[in-house]
């Protein structure tokens, strides 16, 4: 008998029907009605291993798991889409969809929510909650006033000044050279002002070129934990006392960006990343309080300004930076309201 023997005829259409029974099997799996994944990609500054990385890694997990696939975060970490100015330009232009910003790159986004970090305007954390609390759905309109969403903020630390020489009086960072983050309207516009006023040497390079420059920097300015975790605390010597200012991260999104989450994904979305944001202040502001004992058993000397300077500092910094910077970065009424709010926690506190 010729051709195909009746067995292998047989084993051939039991194979054939094993394949057919594969293939539709993942049509149904894959495309099932309905499903259709949704990529989001975002950006950050934060190093690929650190924590904060760690933290976006394992919120954007649990939004697959809880969209069944359907939505999926891709991280570029570290830097790699650029420094905050330009991961801030690539959000407007739709390049990408979010991305983890500091002040910095807010400001190009959403300039007006920038007020929070003016030097000596918030002093504890105390305020830094009623404000959060107060004013949350309010900068939450202004951002779609700008046609951005952003799902509230979380806490970096408080800013403070590290050096590598005493700072006993304010005159004495007169000529030294400082670290300014090349990009940043206010620290650039601060160090303007500081240089006319101090003589002091700005030194404007990416965040990512500080570690690499810290020989050359005689101050430069983090939060403690932050200070740790990009590798600074190496060549700091002395934190100056009080600290400059509060400082935040966002999560920021185009409008037309979170509008590609499927409308019954959009709520967990924002749930899950909210609950992170949170996670994120919590480990801060633990991980800082540790930071600066740490910092001081590794010989790193706490000083602090005389009472006299610190008056005088506040003063130079709310007639030379908050009041120039009023329509510029913010509207003249916004930082009345919030001054408004401020004195009413300050004057609880005092009761």
């Amino acid at each position: 008998m010729s051709g195909i023997s009746t067995k292998k005829y047989g084993e051939l259409g039991l194979k054939r029907q094993i394949t057919l029974f594969v293939f539709f099997t993942f049509l149904i799996l894959t495309h099932r009605e309905g499903f259709c994944e949704v990529v989001i990609k975002c950006a950050t500054i934060s190093p690929k291993d650190s924590p904060w990385s760690a933290l976006v890694e394992k919120a954007s997990k649990e939004i697959s798991d809880a969209t069944g696939g359907e939505v999926r975060f891709e991280w570029y970490t570290g830097g790699a889409a650029g420094d905050e100015p330009e991961l801030a330009k690539k959000v407007k232009e739709g390049k990408i969809d979010c991305a983890g910003l500091t002040g910095n790159g807010i400001s190009y986004l959403i300039p007006p929510l920038r007020i929070l970090e003016l030097p000596f305007l918030l002093k504890s954390y105390a305020e830094v909650d009623y404000i959060k609390k107060r004013m949350e759905k309010f900068f939450i309109n202004i951002a779609r006033d700008y046609n951005m969403k952003f799902l509230w903020i979380a806490d970096l630390g408080f800013v403070y000044i590290f050096s590598n020489f005493p700072i006993s009086r304010l005159d004495d960072v007169k000529g030294k050279r400082v670290w300014v983050w090349k990009g940043d309207y206010m620290a650039e516009f601060i160090g303007k002002v500081l240089s006319e006023d101090f003589k002091i040497k700005p030194f404007p390079i990416p965040i990512a070129d500080v570690k690499g420059n810290l020989d050359s920097l005689e101050i430069f300015y983090n939060t403690p934990y932050a200070l740790t975790v990009l590798g600074w605390d190496n060549v700091a010597k002395f934190i100056l006392i009080p600290h400059l200012n509060w400082s935040f991260v966002a999560i920021v999104f185009s409008n037309p960006s979170f509008s590609k989450i499927p409308p019954q994904h959009q709520g967990k979305v924002e749930e899950i990343l909210k609950k992170y944001l949170d996670n994120l202040t919590k480990m801060n502001r633990e991980a800082d309080s540790r930071t600066i004992a740490m910092l001081e058993k590794k010989g790193i000397s706490k000083i602090s300004l005389p009472p006299d300077d610190v008056e005088r500092a506040e003063n130079l910094f709310r007639e030379r930076v908050w009041v120039p910077l009023k329509d510029k970065l913010y509207p003249s009424w916004l930082l009345t309201q919030l001054l408004t709010e401020i004195q009413a926690i300050r004057a609880k506190e005092k009761k």
